[in-house]
Formats: C-alpha cells, sequence, structure tokens
C-alpha cells in the first residue's frame, strides 16, 4: 500500500524537513487527490512522487524570492565559479569571490561616478549612490549555510567530512536560474547585476 511504499515516506518526510506546515501537505496530496476517478480508484505512490517534485520546484522558487542580498552574492560569485568549470567548489573559494567583488566594487555612499576595474578586463561602472558592505566571513558563512538547508547548494560527496568551510559543495541551480533571481530581486543593486551578468 501506499503507506508501506518507501518513496512516498521520504517524499512526505523531505516537505516535513522543508517546510512542518500541514498546508505543504495538503499541496502535496492535492494533485493525486484530484486525479481520483472511478477508472482510477486508488492513490499510487508515483503521483506523490511527481507532486513533491512540483512542490520542490516551488518551494525552491519562494525560497529564491526572500532570498538575502548576502546570499544572491554568495550564489553570484558561485555562478562565476561554476562559469570557470569549477563543478565543485567551497565556501572558503565563494568567499574569496565574493570578497574579490567587495574590494573593488564597495562605494560607501558616494553617489559620484566610478569606474572599478574587474579580474575579466572589464569594468563596471556605478552613477548611484550604492551602500554595499562586506560581510565578515563568519557572517558569510551563515547565509552560504542557509543555502544549503534550502538545498539550493549540496554536498557534492555524501560522505565528505572536515570543517564545513572546506566541505565541497554544488549548485542546485544552474546559471540561468540564478540570474533570473538577480533580475528580480527587489533590492539588488545595479553594480551587483553587472557584477552578476559579467561573463568570465
Amino acid at each position: 500500500g501506499l503507506f508501506e511504499d518507501n518513496g512516498f515516506s521520504r517524499v512526505v518526510q523531505r516537505m516535513f524537513d522543508l517546510m512542518k506546515d500541514v498546508r505543504g501537505f495538503y499541496r502535496l496530496c492535492f494533485g493525486p487527490v484530484a486525479a481520483l476517478s472511478e477508472a482510477h480508484p486508488y492513490l499510487l505512490p508515483s503521483q506523490f512522487y511527481e507532486s513533491g517534485l512540483q512542490q520542490r520546484v516551488d518551494y525552491k522558487t519562494e525560497l529564491l524570492k526572500g532570498i538575502s542580498l548576502l546570499e544572491l552574492s554568495l550564489l553570484i560569485a558561485i555562478k562565476h565559479l561554476v562559469g570557470r568549470e569549477t563543478v565543485t567548489f567551497n565556501f572558503e573559494m565563494v568567499y574569496d569571490e565574493y570578497k574579490e567583488f567587495m574590494d573593488m566594487a564597495v562605494v560607501r555612499g558616494t553617489s559620484t561616478s566610478s569606474s572599478l576595474g574587474v579580474s575579466s578586463g572589464g569594468s563596471i561602472t556605478s552613477t548611484e549612490s550604492v551602500s554595499l558592505r562586506l560581510y565578515k566571513k563568519a557572517v558569510a558563512l551563515k547565509a552560504f549555510e542557509h543555502l544549503v538547508e534550502a538545498e539550493l547548494l549540496r554536498p557534492a560527496d555524501a560522505s565528505s567530512r572536515g570543517p564545513k568551510e572546506y566541505r565541497m559543495m554544488r549548485v542546485m541551480l544552474d546559471s540561468s536560474q540564478i540570474s533570473d533571481v538577480v533580475l528580480k530581486h527587489r533590492d539588488c543593486p545595479t553594480i551587483v547585476a553587472r557584477w552578476a551578468a559579467r561573463r568570465q
């Protein structure tokens, strides 16, 4: 039966781990229950797998809507690492990429136009008053961990141990999804959006 199916149990457990909200379970059940008919009177585990996948996509979209500027910046740093064919990465690598950008781009409350050189030979020009701040490593690590908890990042190796800053990870978003998040982020400064759009 349905409740003896390990896959069904995993789908429900994952939903609970992510949301801890009964409404999420209702959404999971809505599609399979709506598909019941005289010809198909039973709920099948496969229906819940599909519904669970859809819920995860929806959940990821919702998560990305509420992402902080720091988390967004870390995702952009990851996008650039992956763009240089770095398939797996750790927090230290991501933070170095983020810090490199911030070292070049931090403009504290000035409204004068400034051209900021970037390592690829391009330039980022800011004509707006931008107040960006470089977050300390400990704060950035918390943001990185939040991305892991949200399953936007996953361990490259399930058995990896050692300090969390050095555990190798993979991103669960592609480059276009990250770019889309940047475009939709309400508080993303232009200079950060340009960094996201910059090619390697």
